[in-house]
């Protein structure tokens, strides 16, 4: 097949079949994606769930073996759990009597602070969490909402990083570093007790959701004609909003945190195989010169749309100068930037 200078992307798709197996086949890769990018966007709001606590009282023969947080309302009192203790709510919890025998107590004694060893947690609604094992309680609450909004600053870093690597790497190859990122960090902070560390996790999950999920866009957006676009980009965003539903499912059933985190971002590990199911962006590779790469997978789609035999050079070759724009460079930004046309 001779070499063509330049090729008409959309014409080709009128001749093949715009919406045809293939593009179902593609559009059914992205909808994983979007599940994946909406499982990482969920996952803190529920493996961090703050469960109530309070101070273990010794005096009434409690210990951290022996305590369950719903107990006598004498024990309850003694940690200044009723309303009618005079402290504010917002650390309720986080005292008890100083120097009080076991059902015993008065308004009139001090109060003190417990130490976090020796909290007990109410284990009806999850039997662990992020914010017990990392101890993100009392005078340490406060960073449970920093730790989430870490996932809003990874999606920033990773609207440059992946954005950057598929201008440069190409959709394909920027999706699975995407997909990688989000699925391996997911599963490492199932391991990690070290709060740094947890932090940079946590950034890196946000840059891989967020990356995955704009990479999904753009790449369901490039492979259809223009009237298509909304529908091929809803696809995504519906398996965004699935992955949100699936994971409040789990959570349901799995109220441990750690088996829950693996039960959801071991799968989006795998999903890295997509680097040999999806191939690159056609429009991706027009712009970057590399046309007869073009024009093998426009070939191959063909034959998946039941197009009989290959596709005639003509049909491949622009009929005028506008439609040679299609060699330009595209870049990420101009692919998300059309999105809204």
């Amino acid at each position: 097949m001779s070499e063509t200078k330049s090729l008409d992307f959309d014409k080709v798709l009128q001749h093949i079949g715009p919406l045809g197996k293939w593009q179902w086949i593609q559009s059914f890769w992205m909808f994983l994606v979007g599940i994946s990018a909406g499982v990482g966007a969920v996952t803190f709001a529920f493996t961090a769930y703050e469960p109530n606590y309070r101070c273990i009282m010794p005096e009434c023969n409690e210990n951290i073996s022996n305590t369950v947080y719903n107990t006598s309302e004498s024990i309850k009192a003694l940690t200044l759990l009723y309303p009618k203790v005079s402290i504010e709510e917002a650390g309720k919890q986080c005292y008890r009597f100083k120097s009080a025998s076991c059902g015993n107590y008065s308004n009139n004694l001090p109060r003190e602070r417990c130490p976090n060893s020796e909290l007990v947690f109410d284990a009806s609604v999850v039997s662990s969490s992020i914010v017990k094992d990392l101890d993100m309680v009392c005078d340490k609450a406060y960073q449970r909402p920093i730790f989430s909004s870490l996932y809003s600053v990874g999606m920033l870093i990773g609207a440059f990083v992946i954005g950057f690597a598929s201008d440069t790497l190409g959709r394909r190859k920027a999706l699975v570093l995407a997909i990688s990122c989000l699925g391996i960090s997911g599963v490492l902070i199932a391991f990690n007790t070290n709060k740094i560390i947890f932090v940079l996790l946590r950034i890196l999950i946000g840059m891989g959701g967020n990356g995955s999920a704009l990479v999904a866009f753009v790449s369901s957006a490039e492979s259809g004609l223009p009237q298509h676009k909304v529908f091929l980009m809803f696809v995504p965003g519906m398996g965004f909003q699935v992955g949100e539903f699936i994971y409040a499912i789990a959570a349901y059933f799995i109220r441990d945190w750690i088996p829950l985190q693996l039960a959801t971002c071991i799968p989006i590990v795998v999903m890295v195989l997509l680097y040999f199911v999806v191939p690159e962006s056609c429009r991706w590779l027009i712009s970057q010169g590399r046309t007869e790469e073009a024009k093998k997978i426009l070939n191959k789609r063909a034959k998946i749309n039941n197009f009989a035999g290959p596709i005639p050079d003509h049909i491949f070759q622009s009929d005028d100068e506008q439609s040679t724009k299609t060699n330009d460079r595209l870049t990420f930004g101009q692919s998300l930037g059309a999105i809204g046309e």
